[in-house]
């Protein structure tokens, strides 16, 4: 399921992965896929905060409108 937050960090392992996008235990994290910002989409980059028992601390983009027509998916990587 393709959701509102993305990060441009690579993942390196699901280790750091949980912890630096301070995902929750209950996402499974099943995929890893990559997508390219359509040219002038307009979004919010920020640090992600801790949360969930994560520290956080990636970064992470927040798209305000349709997900679908902001991001263009390039691949599965996992």
């Amino acid at each position: 399921q393709l959701g509102r937050f993305v990060s441009p960090e690579k993942i390196e392992n699901q280790v750091l992965a949980r912890t630096k996008l301070a995902l929750p235990m209950e996402n499974k994290m099943k995929y890893l896929d990559s997508f390219s910002l359509k040219e002038g989409s307009a979004v919010f980059e920020g640090r992600i905060s801790p949360y969930a028992g994560q520290s956080g601390g990636g970064r992470q983009i927040l798209i305000p409108g349709d997900v679908h027509s902001t991001l263009k998916f390039d691949a599965r990587i996992k």
